[in-house]
């Protein structure tokens, strides 16, 4: 993995920590309405008042508009096609509440505020109460996590890094894991097959082609080669 393993002022950080705040289709629904009321008003207040301060009225509907065009671009934001660090690849869910100084048990508990990492949560048992006490609390070892977690992302085939895949690393970076998923009934296997069918979905939703498996995933953040 590239030594410096995150980047948090890049620009698909930045623009993962605005979509946290601003990129959701709600508000870009409600931006787009007030825009055609503003304009429907406006034409309005001209054609039956004969104010001609209507069409400054109509004319106001321009930046709700922009600024709903501007909250879908948010919500697209496709991982890097050449990866050199996790946040060309991480997805914006994440990406966004991510800080730039973080512990594996730090990350655990922003997994859980992903979809992704609910889903893992949900199928497996891999709340707070399994993931947060045992990860380590060094930012550290932080590293250790990503590294894995881009192994697993390249093992599947999966061109984003999902809350899921990043849940799976997690868990592998544990020590002595087996014996702590013995107690929930699955093993590393299946926490690997959760992640790739998660990846899988995500994939499919996107529009975006799933990638081959590989059975020996690189270690360094780079692009997925067929």
């Amino acid at each position: 993995m590239n030594e410096r393993y995150f980047n948090y002022n890049s620009t698909r950080a930045k623009k993962a920590r605005t979509a946290h705040h601003f990129g959701h289709q709600d508000l870009e629904w409600l931006l787009l309405i007030c825009g055609w009321v503003m304009l429907a008003a406006g034409v309005g207040f001209v054609w039956a008042l004969q104010a001609p301060w209507g069409w400054i009225m109509a004319g106001l509907s321009g930046p709700f508009w922009m600024a709903g065009n501007w909250s879908n671009y948010l919500q697209k934001l496709p991982p890097h096609p050449k990866a050199e660090t996790i946040d060309d690849v991480l997805e914006p869910g994440l990406l966004g509440i991510l800080p730039a100084e973080h512990s594996p048990q730090q990350l655990a508990d922003l997994v859980l505020h992903a979809n992704g990492g609910r889903f893992m949560a949900a199928r497996f048992g891999l709340g707070s109460g399994f993931l947060e006490p045992l990860s380590s609390k060094s930012p550290a070892d932080s590293a250790k996590v990503w590294q894995e977690a881009e192994r697993i992302r390249q093992q599947i085939g999966a061109s984003e890094l999902t809350a899921a895949t990043v849940s799976a690393a997690l868990v592998r970076s544990i020590p002595s894991v087996d014996q702590y998923l013995a107690q929930a009934q699955v093993d590393q296997d299946d926490i690997m097959a959760g992640a790739a069918w998660y990846a899988h979905l995500q994939e499919c939703g996107a529009g975006r082609q799933p990638g081959r498996r590989q059975n020996n995933a690189g270690a360094n953040i780079g692009p997925h080669t067929a």
